[in-house]
């Protein structure tokens, strides 16, 4: 539901949603509100008339500071290998053919 008031295609959702189920809700820095809230003093969303891809890197960016932080989360594959390389592509929509690598596994949606 967040990610659609903050106007995100499909990738948004996707980001958001993996980042609520690993950290959860909640305001702490390393908290899904809290790394919202560090990538929205580096960019706007889209609701806030934002670039979609410059907010998502900066959540992106933020939710890897916070993954460093705790031993159980260290291991940033999910969003260097996964989330990363769509938003890179411009995949907004998350529209196949979809390749990515996480944990050293390859993965491919070809339609």
């Amino acid at each position: 539901m967040q990610a659609q008031t903050d106007g995100l295609h499909a990738l948004g959702q996707f980001v958001y949603y993996d980042a609520i189920v690993v950290h959860g809700p909640g305001n702490e820095p390393v908290s899904f509100g809290g790394i919202r809230a560090a990538a929205m003093k580096k960019a706007k969303t889209p609701a806030q008339g934002g670039d979609e891809k410059a907010y998502l890197a900066a959540f992106l960016d933020a939710r890897r500071a916070a993954m460093k932080t705790e031993a159980a989360h260290e291991e940033t594959d999910r969003v260097d290998t996964e989330q990363l390389v769509f938003l890179k592509a411009g995949n907004l929509d998350l529209k196949p053919p979809l390749a990515w690598k996480v944990y050293g596994e390859s993965f491919k949606i070809d339609s």
